[in-house]
């Protein structure tokens, strides 16, 4: 197993920045969202499976005791949620309001899922403002990243047009952009049955996983879909 610590969000984002520079190759890769992929998110949507990992994975934490615990910040009103994310150019789906809903994120050394730190929609509205503002940076501007850690994030498809959900895409300063879950409801899904399943243990202060039993939780939620990161063969 590896070990994981969460660090603070700006100081890997800086040190990424820099990166980001050096290796313009791996930064400027385009990104599409097919409407077959906006279809798909919208059928897999489940505003009750969604809030039934996010409070799997609370109490995973609460088990565990960590700081998560009391770093969580209380959720937003849904009215409170649109007014911020139209007004950063946002359109947001049910999902985003689900999740900001519950909570508006959490400061905490533990990250909140599989070693990413939970953003609060201020933080997310800020971080796709300076990702979108680097040069060379193939962040896309219909995508609001929702978790992060050390220069990569999660993001998710801002909606329009009343969308309910859409898909997640996975995004590191080394590397292009790539749509690995079908929606948020799937990647919610996804890393609370990784903790339950202990693919992913709380040891040493930190979280620790088998990778290969993470990229097998991983491809039943998502089939078709590619895992984050490099998983040997076997």
């Amino acid at each position: 197993m590896m070990n994981y610590r969460s660090g603070p969000i700006k100081a890997g984002l800086m040190g990424g920045l820099v990166l980001c520079l050096l290796v313009v190759s791996a930064c400027r890769a385009d990104f599409r969202t097919s409407p077959s992929a906006v279809a798909a998110a919208e059928d897999a949507f489940d505003n009750q499976i969604l809030l039934n990992g996010l409070d799997t994975i609370l109490g995973w934490h609460q088990e565990n005791a960590t700081d998560i615990v009391d770093g969580l910040r209380p959720g937003l009103a849904v009215s409170r949620i649109d007014e911020l994310l139209q007004d950063a150019g946002c359109e947001p789906t049910a999902e985003m309001r689900t999740l900001w809903s519950w909570r508006d994120g959490a400061e905490a050394a533990a990250p909140f899922i599989w070693y990413h730190d939970f953003l609060s929609v201020d933080e997310a509205i800020s971080q796709r403002r300076l990702l979108t503002g680097i040069p060379f940076s193939a962040w896309p501007s219909n995508y609001l990243p929702a978790f992060s850690f050390s220069g990569e994030w999660y993001g998710l498809h801002c909606g329009g047009d009343g969308r309910v959900a859409g898909p997640v895409l996975h995004y590191s300063l080394e590397d292009e952009a790539r749509m690995t879950h079908v929606n948020l409801t799937t990647l919610v899904s996804q890393m609370a049955e990784a903790l339950v399943e202990e693919a992913v243990v709380w040891e040493n202060g930190g979280m620790s996983e088998d990778i290969q039993a993470v990229y097998r939780i991983h491809q039943q939620h998502n089939p078709g879909y590619p895992f984050p990161y490099y998983v040997e063969p076997q």
